[in-house]
């Protein structure tokens, strides 16, 4: 059985007792994913998942773990109408700047799109051809909060 080297709050499991072809098996699987972008965070969403612990975060979903996705994911929240949407020019200008100096034509490739492709957003189209972006999993009560 795995032991905990500290009680803290990031607490280190010793999975030295799994077979390795387990983890092996685990890791591939979580390299097919878009969910996780790596065995420790699988492994503590899946944690999370198991015991019904409350996240510690604000946005509709977990943000990811690579600091530019999470960076750009949080800022399209506060960036969300009350319904969850955020055209996409207003996208690309949230997403921009910010430590990593992003112009607004790279936020597509770097930013927007691995959001897309790993479920935290969708791309949506009107009849006129505007497009913006919807959060996934946000929702709202009769006035159109987020909850």
């Amino acid at each position: 059985m795995a032991r905990p080297t500290d009680s803290g709050p990031g607490a280190t499991v010793s999975a030295s007792s799994v077979p390795q072809n387990l983890v092996d098996e685990f890791d591939d699987w979580v390299d097919r994913g878009d969910r996780f972008d790596s065995r420790s965070e699988a492994i503590r969403g899946l944690m999370r998942n198991a015991v019904g612990s409350t996240p510690e975060y604000v946005t509709p979903l977990e943000p990811p773990r690579n600091e530019r996705l999470a960076r750009g994911y949080k800022r399209l929240c506060k960036a969300a109408n009350r319904n969850g949407v955020v055209r996409r020019d207003s996208a690309r200008k949230a997403c921009s700047n910010g430590p990593q100096n992003l112009s607004k034509q790279e936020v597509d490739a770097l930013v927007l799109k691995p959001l897309d492709r790993r479920g935290y957003i969708t791309l949506q189209s009107n009849v006129y051809g505007d497009s913006a972006w919807k959060i996934v999993g946000w929702e709202t009560d009769g006035e159109g909060i987020n909850r």
